[in-house]
């Protein structure tokens, strides 16, 4: 009852194209030479998203603390310091600002007892309804 159809034949012939170039002449489909899914790329791209937010708030703070000390680094400048004495002491407060609040946030976060069952979830107003009494009525409406 086996009918040999075109599309059994290409079929077929794709098969065997598969056995001869792709496991060096065995008689049995060999599928994808890279497997997808696991190993480190799948590890690193998890550590990734979770290290993505850190990393985006960590970047901000930096970012700001960078901008208050140009604006700092300018005002001595303009007060007539070198710019190569005032980039020696504007950079060393930023780095020991820096260093300080990580150390601070780090010791906070070690330190802080978890709260009991704490439920983030806003409760949700509930709106009253008034019910409806419904009426018996009979088939033509009049009661």
């Amino acid at each position: 009852m086996y009918q040999d159809s075109a599309f059994d034949r290409v079929l077929d012939s794709y098969y065997q194209n598969q056995v001869i170039s792709g496991s060096g002449g065995s008689n049995f489909y060999k599928g994808q030479i890279f497997s997808t899914g696991h190993g480190l790329n799948s590890i690193l791209s998890s550590v990734f998203k979770f290290a993505k937010p850190l990393l985006k708030k960590t970047g901000r703070y930096v970012a700001q603390k960078g901008v208050q000390s140009l604006a700092g680094l300018a005002e001595d400048i303009i007060k007539g310091d070198s710019p190569k004495q005032a980039l020696k002491r504007r950079s060393g407060l930023v780095f020991e600002s820096l260093k300080k609040d990580f150390r601070n946030k780090i010791n906070r976060a070690i330190t802080q007892q978890p709260a009991a069952v704490q439920n983030t979830r806003k409760k949700q107003s509930r709106k009253q309804v008034k019910k409806i009494k419904k009426r018996n009525k009979d088939n033509l409406g009049f009661f």
